[in-house]
């Protein structure tokens, strides 16, 4: 596992594009001699097709690793192509709207799947909304405080992996954001102020913690190779408020502060979810590589190309 880890961080792709793979590059992940020729990989990626399953598939094939690349079929809670245990399959299915039951269906449903297929390590991709509204940094060991379907599903099928005697380590995530990106915070405000009219979801003072797809799969790649059973809080350690990411938004655009409305209601109080603790994933050794700003620009170019 060290080896992976060593290989993929050192062959990651940047934002513009994939890294070259090495030639000489062995597959760490087998250790029994001839395993290499078995047409099962031996790292899986469930959701491969998503914003966050194809960056991370795009690492892991940078550096060489053959990826079994899992979809979900209509029926709940199954999966497409994985009939066969692997040694890491990295759960990142889901979906961020739909009725409570579909919520249940596509993150519960599909955990208690993985989780009964016999693979090795179970890397679950979770939601920093299941420690609902704090102010203080989150830490993995706090009492969850779900709010809403989405948050609710992702803590029962947090709460499910860790009841059961799987190594399943469960990343909850922060923001996401990049190139790619459809239906959240980024895309949607440069959506609106392309269209000339920037309006904020409540009074802007939300505070997010925005965190690169490509440092996103840098994370779970640390943690499925150097990590243990648990729960860590995956982010890039920088807090910062909806309205000021509006208003870098707004400049890209040319469109004036003034043109920046909020959609507040009285007595609404700030829903500052994303604040997470870090410690533990930075003992892994992560450091993330992608400055808001840097990644920011990125993002936006490319909201702009194929607008």
């Amino acid at each position: 596992m060290r080896r992976l880890q060593e290989k993929l961080l050192q062959t990651a792709p940047t934002p513009s594009g994939p890294a070259p793979v090495p030639q000489d590059k062995p597959c760490p992940l087998w250790d029994t001699p001839g395993r290499l020729e078995d047409p099962v990989s031996s790292i899986a990626v469930v959701g491969s097709e998503g914003f966050l399953g194809s960056a991370l598939v795009r690492h892991l094939e940078a550096a060489g690793e053959r990826v079994l690349r899992v979809d979900l079929v209509d029926k709940p809670g199954v999966l497409r192509s994985l009939d066969e245990p692997v040694d890491v399959v990295f759960n990142l299915a889901g979906r961020l709207f739909g009725t409570a039951e579909e919520m249940h269906a596509a993150h519960v449903v599909t955990t208690q799947r993985l989780l009964e297929g016999g693979h090795g390590v179970v890397v679950l991709a979770s939601s920093q909304s299941v420690y609902g509204p704090t102010t203080e940094p989150a830490r993995e060991d706090m009492p969850l405080d779900p709010r809403g379907d989405y948050a609710r599903s992702k803590a029962a099928a947090d709460e499910l992996a860790l009841a059961s005697d799987v190594d399943v380590r469960i990343a909850r995530i922060s923001n996401p954001y990049g190139p790619g990106q459809r239906r959240m915070v980024v895309p949607d405000l440069a959506e609106k102020a392309l269209s000339g009219d920037l309006e904020v979801r409540g009074d802007g003072t939300d505070l997010r913690d925005f965190i690169h797809v490509d440092d996103l799969a840098r994370a779970l790649i640390l943690i499925a190779t150097a990590g243990a059973r648990g729960v860590y809080n995956v982010g890039s350690g920088e807090v910062v408020a909806i309205i000021d990411i509006a208003r870098r938004i707004a400049a890209w655009a040319g469109l004036p502060e003034s043109r920046i409305r909020t959609q507040h209601e009285p007595g609404e109080q700030p829903f500052s979810i994303s604040n997470p603790a870090l410690d533990r994933l930075v003992a892994l050794g992560y450091q993330p590589t992608v400055p808001l700003s840097e990644g920011l620009a990125g993002t936006l170019e490319s909201i702009r190309s194929s607008a």
